[in-house]
């Protein structure tokens, strides 16, 4: 038997080895050797340039005279490339054996960057510029289309507030200067988290005064998302979709019931004037423990999202279209909070005649988020402060919900429960259109007019439905939200534009001539009511409810109610001489209806210039020719903002006023009637006018070696005058009518990016290597207040010329490690001290620590000073890798609540409080000199350090591997059976490393809401890229 199976397997063996030979005698026969020359597209030649046959994978490498040679068979396609060009495939002929390639650059320099009001070449900007395409945004896979931009762009600050499902809870600034201005397609728009990623064709970030062409609301610089376009050419649908896991990022733990008790004796013993144990060593060693991290929050939490589009043209028409769709599930075990989106796009082009051209663009999105009654911060809370010992549920079983030992407290398993408590719903509708027109004048070669009209309409439904629910300890009931109630909100906002564009494009030999004059109108409408009513059935609609207490409002807020317009007469003027000197002027003349009609109109112009210096003939004549562009600009423009503006300069009443969102509004009753509350809105300033905001930049672009190294640096500042205050400090105390808001402050912000790049391509392996590095710090000019009581008090409490970031506080002097130290200490300290305690440095050495050891420390708030990202990519025969690191530094914060005090308020505790100073015998008196201690992190429970000290001041620098993703494009030939172009498929990290120093939190956002956040998100995704 294994005789008959070898001799089989020698036979297939022999069949195998001839059919072999005969393919490679067959393919030697029609084999033969074509020959060539790789010349760019100025005719010169390209040394090192690679030609690949890829049938074979035979390959050559042109010489220094350009040459190349290469064995090949009848219908080879032979591909050709080198770096800085974009690759070439040519389809071999048998008669025909030389071929001579001229490759053209694809040098970043001819990128198109998409800028205000227009397009431009990147080798002729003159303003500090960035820009990223789709290819960059979508190599992170995220929700939100903000926290897909981390790291990418020097200078743009994206911090991920959390993760919580259709909350798009991220902050956004552009060097460090506030909420940019986002521009969707032309219109200024305010859903920039939502936009589906895969309809993106590419972001420009305006940084300096190259945004001052937008005015208004332009002060913090202009982000310009572009969306895709169809293109002539058959059609082509395109599908891409993605399944993640996502898991908690640094969610804290807490201690068991044993710790808990533990701590709590240990702060009972923490009485210099005696005190005792509350737990005995049974009840400690008998104690059960609820997790109350695994009852809310499960490990991993599902989400999906899907585009479908579609896209072509002929050579009058071409269109896009898309579907999306986005679910997110929630960390919570009920799935309680949840997300839902979807989004549709038409973007249509059509050549009405030879010169008339009409653009549509239309989108739609609808979503919905849902929440229990209670939110993820209240649930949060609650689980981070629920004692270990209490049981989710009473005796009786599911459903009797323990009320905490702690009153204060609702018990968070029961919050998440929207069956018992609850629940709400936001639902929103956007609707977002613009049409325009464009003719080309017939005689004038290069001058166009336009015309673009948009309306935008978003809708907000909202409900609340508030249950009556009970909770139980003992025999006490406790019952909440009684009666139960349904509340609805409505929300409407009506946004209309409209533009006459005038624009010239010409070129006279080496002079190139850019003009344009735009006028602009738009109007800002809002409206909304809330009515709410107590039930007399337990059905979740309106008309169930009674009478009783109904509620019917408008908020009459800035942001909920308001009629305001804008226009604006717009112009800029380019000029460029062989794209080696550059000049461009612009500005924007613009009023606004928040003003009084004396101080309406304002005038915003800018400067910029450049010089090509790479583009001299004495620098290409010289040893640094090898850097092919060296560029240097700079820009200077005003720029007004009325972000604060609020209708200041007219007088009037706020009505009604006072009362509580929970409650009756203010007022009284009046012979058995109530009457709304009134209230003066105080004095009028009728010379009220702009924020104007001064920028000025310098930069420097360097490409070296055709793109295998690029350099770009810039230094900026910029200063604002007229921040609206009022002279309450500088007034006396009693004027008789609230002070009016004033153009009183001013502030300055200045600092420098760095961006390096470097690109390559060796044989098949095409690499990309980027990082960026930005800084920026803010300090006021002036602050309008009065001179203090004393010197000391006019340097401590002085604010002028100082950074608005100082944090003031007390230096660390060690800690109290032997009761010699205490007793003999040169500064006084506290009779409770104990071994362990924190040591301050007596600053002004008056033997004292007081509030004259306070002095600056360093830097706070929510801005780290310093951001920076590098980014990797490559790809090798269908395989590609792309990672992002991500990181800030220069920030620094404080805790409090939970994090900063064990035990607060008779809550819980986190498991980094077991790292503490304690006694080696529990039972040990702690203020007894014999104790013997252990030593740790934190001071003996119930010594705390001051919480403006550098004892609890937390260094919150980061890096962070943002992304990591891997793919792999499947060959064409497997494809073509089934009529599909291209498949991509790829895994892909988010957020799965960090590194940092600090402890138990997110360094992203490591104190907002007292540390009480819904978690970021670690995600796994897998998905595919399909093109038919």
């Amino acid at each position: 038997m294994k005789k008959l199976v070898v001799q089989n397997l020698l036979k297939v063996w022999l069949c195998a080895v001839i059919s072999l030979m005969s393919v490679v005698l067959y393919a030697q026969e029609n084999s033969f050797r074509v020959s060539g020359t790789v010349k760019d597209s100025t005719g010169e030649l390209v040394i090192g340039a690679t030609v690949i046959d890829t049938k074979t994978q035979n390959g050559s490498i042109t010489d220094v005279n350009g040459n190349f040679s290469l064995v090949v068979t009848s219908n080879s396609l032979i591909k050709v490339s080198f770096v800085g060009y974009a690759s070439q495939t040519i389809t071999i002929k048998r008669n025909q054996k030389i071929y001579n390639v001229v490759l053209e650059s694809d040098n970043v320099l001819d990128e198109l960057i998409v800028v205000g009001y227009g397009v431009q070449k990147k080798q002729t900007l003159t303003g500090a510029v960035s820009a990223v395409t789709a290819k960059d945004i979508v190599s992170t896979k995220n929700e939100n289309l903000q926290n897909m931009l981390t790291g990418k762009i020097a200078g743009l600050r994206i911090v991920q507030n959390s993760s919580e499902p259709g909350a798009f809870g991220s902050v956004m600034d552009i060097r460090g200067l506030g909420n940019p201005l986002v521009i969707i397609d032309g219109i200024p728009r305010d859903n920039m988290a939502r936009v589906t990623p895969e309809d993106v064709e590419s972001i420009s970030v305006l940084k300096d005064a190259s945004a001052s062409i937008y005015g208004v609301r332009a002060a913090n610089g202009v982000i310009l998302i572009t969306t895709k376009k169809g293109a002539q050419g058959k059609p082509e649908i395109n599908y891409s979709g993605n399944f993640s896991w996502q898991k908690p990022s640094n969610f804290p733990d807490l201690v068991t019931s044993a710790e808990w008790m533990t701590l709590s004796n240990e702060l009972g013993r923490h009485n210099v004037d005696g005190g005792g144990p509350s737990w005995t060593d049974e009840q400690i060693a008998s104690a059960e423990t609820t997790d109350w991290k695994s009852a809310v929050m499960r490990n991993t939490a599902p989400q999906t999202q899907h585009t479908l589009s579609i896209s072509g043209g002929s050579d009058r028409v071409n269109y896009y279209a898309s579907l999306g769709y986005l679910s997110q599930g929630s960390f919570l075990q009920t799935n309680g909070i949840n997300y839902d989106k979807y989004t549709l796009r038409s973007n249509l082009s059509a050549n009405i005649t030879k010169r008339l051209k009409l653009d549509l663009n239309l989108s739609g999105l609808m979503d919905e988020r849902n929440t229990p009654h209670y939110g993820a911060y209240d649930i949060v809370r609650g689980l981070w402060l629920m004692q270990p010992m209490d049981p989710i549920f009473q005796e009786g079983g599911e459903g009797r919900y323990t009320q905490p030992s702690n009153s204060t407290l609702i018990n968070p398993v029961a919050m998440m429960d929207k069956d018992q408590v609850g629940y709400k719903s936001y639902k929103s509708k956007w609707f977002q259109s613009s049409m325009s027109l464009t003719y080309e004048i017939p005689g004038v070669e290069g001058l166009k007019v336009k015309g673009l009209y948009s309306y935008d309409f978003i809708m907000n439904d909202d409900k609340t439905f508030e249950k009556t629910w009970k909770s139980y300890r003992g025999d006490q009931v406790y019952t909440r939200n009684d009666p139960s109630k349904v509340s609805r909100a409505y929300h409407s906002k009506d946004n209309t534009l409209w533009q006459l564009e005038a624009n010239y494009s010409g070129k006279f030999g080496a002079h190139s001539v850019n003009a344009m004059i735009l006028f602009e109108e738009s109007t800002y409408k809002g409206d909304n009511f809330n009515g709410s009513k107590e039930l007399s059935l337990p059905i979740d609609q309106i008309f169930a409810g009674n009478s009783k207490n109904q509620q019917f409002n408008q908020s009459t807020g800035s942001g909920a109610l308001y009629d305001r317009a804008n226009q604006a007469w717009v112009g800029r003027a380019a000029y460029d001489y062989k794209s080696r000197y550059l000049i461009e002027f612009a500005f924007r003349y613009e009023g606004s209806s928040k003003f009084p009609s004396n101080s309406r109109w304002a005038m915003f112009p800018s400067v910029s210039g450049g010089w090509r210096v790479s583009e001299e003939t004495f620098w290409k004549n010289s040893p640094l020719k090898f850097i092919n562009n060296f560029k240097i600009r700079a820009s200077y423009g005003k720029m007004g903002d009325d972000g604060a503006l609020d209708y200041q300069f007219m007088t009037g009443y706020t009505y009604p006023a006072g009362g509580a969102a929970n409650a009756m509004p203010g007022g009284a009753i009046f012979d058995g009637t109530f009457v709304n509350a009134s209230a003066t809105k105080g004095l009028a300033n009728n010379s009220i006018s702009w924020i104007e905001a001064k920028t000025f930049n310098i930069g420097l672009d360097m490409e070296a070696w055709n793109g295998l190294l690029g350099v770009t640096a810039e230094y900026f500042r910029r200063d604002r005058d007229g921040l609206l205050a009022t002279r309450n400090a500088s007034l006396p105390g009693i004027v008789g009518a609230a002070l009016p808001q004033e153009n009183l402050n001013g502030d300055m912000t200045s600092g420098f990016e760095v961006e390096i790049s470097h690109r390559n391509r060796m044989n098949e392996f095409t690499y990309e290597v980027k990082g960026n590095i930005a800084f920026a710090r803010s300090q006021n000019k002036y602050v309008e207040g009065a001179r203090k009581g004393n010197s000391y008090l006019n340097w401590r409490e002085n604010s002028n010329n100082r950074y608005t970031d100082l944090w003031w506080g007390y230096s660390a002097a060690g800690r109290l490690t032997s009761w010699d130290q205490i007793y003999y200490n040169p500064v006084y300290v506290g009779r409770g001290s104990v071994i362990g305690d924190y040591n301050y440095e007596d600053w002004n050495g008056d033997g004292w620590i007081n509030d004259l050891d306070v002095h600056p420390l360093t830097n706070s708030g929510n801005r780290p000073l310093l951001n920076f990202g590098f980014t990797l990519s490559g790809s090798w025969k269908g395989i590609d890798l792309s990672l992002l690191l991500q990181g800030a530094a220069k920030r620094h914060i404080s805790y409090s609540e939970l994090l900063y005090n064990p035990l607060w308020a008779n809550t819980n505790a986190l498991s980094q409080f077991m790292d503490r100073w304690h006694p080696s015998d529990s039972h040990a008196n702690p203020y007894d000199p014999a104790t013997d201690w252990v030593s740790g992190y934190y001071a003996y429970t119930g010594s705390l350090p001051n919480q403006n000290s550098t004892f609890n001041m937390q260094n919150a620098a980061y890096l962070r591997l943002k992304t990591i993703e891997l793919g792999y494009t499947i060959p064409e030939q497997y494809l073509a059976k089934v009529n599909v172009k291209s498949l991509r498929i790829y895994l892909s990290g988010y957020n799965l490393l960090t590194f940092s120093k600090l402890k138990y939190c997110d360094p992203e956002f490591p104190s907002a809401n007292y540390g009480y956040n819904y978690p970021l998100n670690k995600t796994i995704t897998i998905g595919a890229n399909l093109k038919f």
